[in-house]
């Protein structure tokens, strides 16, 4: 976990931008619209030194995507 809170710490700015711009997707030449690539991280914590109650706050970003529902053209 605290590997993990490293790695989101050190996530540069702009990849946790809730809203990024456009990018044009070839071969489909479809205009994208670009969000964020990173939840927002909000801190590390070890709560109690006894137990080791460790928490890693981070934003809610819905339910996580099931690549095998996606088609060719999606992925």
């Amino acid at each position: 976990l605290q590997n993990e809170a490293k790695m989101y710490h050190s996530f540069p700015e702009h990849f946790k931008h809730e809203y990024m711009g456009y990018q044009l997707v070839k071969p489909c030449h479809i205009l994208q619209k670009l969000y964020q690539l990173v939840p927002h991280f909000y801190g590390y914590y070890e709560l109690d030194d006894r137990t080791r109650t460790l928490l890693l706050m981070m934003e809610d970003c819905g339910s996580p995507i099931d690549s095998s529902s996606l088609t060719q053209y999606q992925k």
